[in-house]
């Protein structure tokens, strides 16, 4: 990439052509990753579909092109997880030069903890919710009807229930970044909480099936984190005291 001037002598061209090399850059990224993922959306699609493994319910296809527009759809919403951090890495560099000092040191902790705890919720999705969720749903009529699933509607539930569980895990880094940056505190935190709680019910209850035990196994996660949120908050007003 052709080395631009620096920040203050930057022209509007300059950061316009800067962000076209970052979004060509990110693009880029994401299609390689979809593209490398796409060649292995069998095995992807084996993963997915992991949490069936001891159900009844048959997968099936309504349409001819349903099987390929899945493939398509999983491809790309992992490759787009897969590159993230070649995004986020080109977005930090597209935003350091009008970044302070202090802010600079603390980008590239909150892109790591952000990549890594957005794979972590959704590691505790895949592997503690998901299985008790799909059970659920599946054996609820008890018999009476034999569960067929859209493969195509089947692919979204998973995927916006792993995006939706990621997601929710990245509170803790929020609440670092804002309280380092002195947007909020931990007493704000804490006299919120209740409300937080309220909250977090709720959207467990929109984000998981209709049932008390997945909503559960979302929410007291959630509260968890938001008690460590607090706790992370604090420490970092702490340093931000004394520094």
């Amino acid at each position: 990439m052709k080395s631009l001037p620096d920040n203050n002598e930057m022209t509007l061209w300059d950061h316009i052509r800067e962000l076209r090399s970052r979004l060509i850059y990110a693009s880029l990224a994401i299609v390689i990753a979809s593209i490398g993922s796409y060649i292995y959306w069998r095995k992807i699609w084996a993963l997915l579909t992991q949490p069936l493994k001891n159900t009844d319910v048959q997968l099936i296809n309504t349409a001819p092109i349903e099987a390929f527009i899945t493939s398509i759809k999983v491809a790309i919403i992992s490759g787009i997880v897969i590159s993230s951090p070649i995004v986020l890495w080109h977005i930090w560099r597209f935003i350091a030069p009008g970044l302070f000092e202090k802010e600079k040191k603390m980008i590239i902790p909150v892109l790591f903890f952000s990549v890594a705890l957005f794979l972590g919720g959704a590691a505790f999705c895949y592997f503690t919710v998901l299985p008790y969720g799909i059970a659920f749903l599946a054996n609820y009529t008890l018999g009476d009807i034999t569960p067929s699933w859209r493969q195509g509607e089947y692919a979204s539930f998973i995927l916006k229930v792993l995006i939706a569980f990621g997601a929710s895990f990245e509170l803790p880094i929020i609440s670092f970044a804002l309280t380092r940056l002195g947007l909020v505190d931990a007493k704000m935190l804490w006299s919120f909480s209740r409300y937080a709680i309220i909250i977090i019910f709720v959207t467990a209850a929109f984000l998981t099936p209709p049932d008390p035990v997945t909503q559960v196994l979302l929410a007291v996660p959630l509260i968890l984190i938001y008690g460590l949120s607090i706790f992370i908050s604090y420490l970092t007003g702490k340093k931000n005291i004394t520094s």
